[in-house]
């Protein structure tokens, strides 16, 4: 398939499309390594992350490619995606800088000024934008020799998006921008105009809802997450927000039937099974928690989070031969981890 970055600009662009152009511009290429580690970095596979620093520092495989796999490593925040984005930040190819710029979205919002202050003023303009979007939460933190350059950064960031104001997608990242910033009376504005423009985009819907949660009006995000479900009841994103709301209000039962929903959409991720377990846990159904977690490792293979999760669970209940497998695979991740390390102690002794 077509590589990732290629989304970032042609979203809009069929699957076929984008295969086409990007053949036409690059050449066609067999199967190749690239694909298998993009299929596994897709899945969160987090022993594709060696891979996935290997192949996008290789100056011989296409920009496209590599700045696909480079962005992903967002996904997984470790000191080997740290030293990987750093070593690109200054790549001749500005695909790679974004990239770089997107791969850092996992730090701290002052390590992440600290890492991507020298792209404030780089040469290209998509680069620029890239990176005031993942700075749009820095100013709290910014030395003051730096906000000059923030403040202008993020004024021709605003200004490029207006350019385009009349389409949903851009009033997203406006609101987005806003959102982080701390503006949420600005943001909801952006979210709703963007429904204004398209009364069925569902993202809008659910980022307004999260909007009102910030702001603590769980009325409204209520019924934003309602109406999303009624245009896309398979929406996994906004099945597991309004989850979360019920939890909240501590209407369990109500929380279980959407979290439920959630790990079964395409769009579900690790996460959703993880709270879904944990959900299942505090209402006295550990066992069906574990079977969340052992279904959720089949679909997403070594998730440190979901693996420590499940094991504890399967700790406490004693039950040895079903936690050996899944320790093995966590100590293959986190060799160095104490607890993985005291676990593996634990279960070498006995």
């Amino acid at each position: 398939g077509a590589p990732n970055a290629c989304q970032a600009c042609h979203g809009n662009w069929s699957e076929q499309a984008l295969l086409a152009h990007f053949e036409k511009r690059f050449g066609k290429e067999p199967l190749s390594s690239w694909a298998m580690v993009n299929h596994e970095a897709f899945q969160l596979n987090s022993l594709a992350l060696l891979d996935i620093a290997t192949i996008a520092q290789q100056a011989n495989i296409p920009p496209i490619r590599r700045a696909s796999l480079l962005a992903q490593g967002v996904n997984f925040p470790s000191r080997l995606t740290l030293e990987t984005l750093q070593s690109m930040l200054h790549d001749p190819e500005p695909l790679i800088r974004v990239a770089a710029a997107e791969a850092a979205g996992f730090l701290s919002a002052q390590d992440r000024l600290a890492v991507l202050q020298t792209l404030i003023t780089d040469e290209s303009k998509v680069v620029r934008m890239t990176v005031a979007n993942e700075l749009a939460d820095t100013l709290p933190s910014a030395p003051a020799a730096t906000l000059p350059k923030l403040h202008a950064l993020f004024a021709e960031y605003e200004n490029s998006l207006r350019l385009s104001e009349d389409m949903p997608g851009t009033q997203i990242n406006l609101g987005t921008y806003y959102h982080r910033q701390g503006d949420l009376a600005s943001a909801r504005k952006a979210y709703q105009q963007a429904l204004i423009i398209d009364p069925t985009f569902v993202p809008a819907m659910i980022n307004l809802a999260d909007s009102y949660r910030a702001s603590g009006d769980e009325v409204e995000a209520e019924k934003s997450l309602q109406r999303a479900l009624v245009i896309a009841a398979d929406s996994g994103a906004a099945q597991h927000a309004l989850g979360l709301l019920y939890v909240r209000r501590q209407q369990l039962d109500r929380s279980l039937v959407h979290l439920k929903l959630a790990t079964e959409q395409v769009d579900a991720t690790p996460r959703f099974s993880y709270v879904y377990a944990v959900a299942l846990d505090s209402v006295n159904n550990r066992n069906a928690g574990i079977e969340v977690l052992v279904q959720a490792e089949k679909r997403w293979p070594n998730q440190p989070q979901n693996l420590m999760l499940l094991i504890n669970y399967l700790d406490q209940q004693n039950r040895t031969m079903e936690l050996l497998t899944h320790l093995s695979s966590l100590s293959r991740i986190m060799p160095g981890d104490p607890g993985v390390r005291a676990l593996v102690a634990k279960y070498t002794n006995q």
